[in-house]
């Protein structure tokens, strides 16, 4: 019973292992479509049909595929949000602490009375 399980456990790992390849085989194809939409857009002032779905398509795949095998490994993912507005920007105590020791204005990141208190 213990060899069957264990042969389960090692099958599954090997096909989590070739989703995480796949993964990036699509990462490399979702680059290669939007390298094509962009020279489309320049030279014939049209993009590819659908470019833009199924790049959007491809990167939830390519995301979520590889998560299996982490979880197999069980190993650990972090996840780093990029935001374009300083109102959706979370910044870590220890980075605004690591600023305000600096000498940086740290008035944007926090209220008047811990910025006083810093």
């Amino acid at each position: 019973m213990k060899r069957t399980v264990l042969a389960l456990r090692n099958g599954s790992g090997a096909v989590l292992y070739w989703a995480s390849m796949l993964s990036g085989f699509i990462t490399f194809v979702m680059m290669w479509l939007i390298d094509v939409n962009a020279l489309s857009r320049k030279i014939f002032n049209t993009p590819v049909p659908g470019g833009v779905e199924l790049t959007q398509s491809l990167l939830t795949v390519a995301i979520m595929l590889p998560f299996g095998y982490v979880l197999f490994k069980r190993e650990h993912v972090n996840t780093v949000f990029l935001t374009s507005r300083e109102a959706f920007t979370y910044l870590s105590s220890r980075v605004i602490k690591e600023v305000a020791r600096l000498g940086g204005d740290i008035t944007k990141f926090v209220p008047p009375p811990v910025a006083a208190e810093v």
